[in-house]
């Protein structure tokens, strides 16, 4: 490709940037939301451009246009390692020794190494292994490998709104509201009587109610 990609921090905004080799003219830039370890430089591959902040969001855009294919928030730390790609997967190290395997193409979680409070200071792919270099107590490197009988997750972010679970959620919570709203005003009219009972002495006397009604209809007209 023609172009290169970095992260540029100033002081109201981080962005990924892209330039032509050529001439060092700018193609096109991004605005994301967080800062990003100097240490961890954009990954590209396949025209696409991924991007990892502090807080575990990772970003995907179009190499060629700039535009964002998807986003996925692991919510932890990514600090001191940075992201690799390995096969169809971008791996994202936690400080607290999280890993989260993100599908390139869907940007959907496919698989995760739960947190064990021992950060991830590098990973690398070796032949059909993942090195893994940990730091603080289990400082040293670990080796993973792939388990064909271990099904593959199909996570989509927080960060993705799912309409149907949410309307669903909403619909569960919001029956017990109404039944509880109903149920007191039942128990108010019982106790407390109509809110607007009768007058029956006003329609007994003169210029009650109803004659004032009457009369500013007539007004009216």
């Amino acid at each position: 490709d023609d172009s290169a990609f970095a992260v540029v921090t100033g002081q109201a905004e981080t962005s990924v940037v892209s330039v032509a080799l050529a001439d060092g003219a700018e193609r096109w830039h991004r605005r994301i939301g967080g800062t990003t370890d100097p240490g961890a430089p954009p990954v590209v591959t396949d025209g696409a451009v991924f991007v990892t902040d502090l807080s575990g969001h990772t970003h995907s855009f179009d190499a060629a246009t700039g535009d964002e294919r998807w986003d996925f928030a692991s919510n932890f730390l990514v600090l001191r390692g940075a992201p690799i790609l390995v096969r169809s997967a971008l791996l994202v190290p936690g400080a607290d020794g999280q890993i989260d395997a993100i599908d390139v193409s869907s940007g959907e979680l496919v698989w995760r190494r739960a947190a064990d409070d021992a950060p991830v200071r590098a990973l690398a792919g070796a032949a059909e292994l993942l090195v893994v270099v940990r730091g603080g107590e289990r400082s040293g490197m670990e080796a993973y490998e792939h388990d064909p009988d271990v099904a593959l997750l199909r996570e989509a972010s927080p960060t993705t709104l799912a309409l149907g679970r949410m309307l669903g959620s909403m619909t569960i919570a919001t029956v017990p509201l109404i039944a509880a709203a109903v149920l007191l005003g039942t128990w108010l009219s019982r106790r407390m009587g109509p809110a607007f009972p009768d007058d029956e002495a006003g329609e007994e006397t003169a210029g009650g109610p109803g004659e004032d009604m009457v009369l500013a209809a007539g007004i009216a007209h």
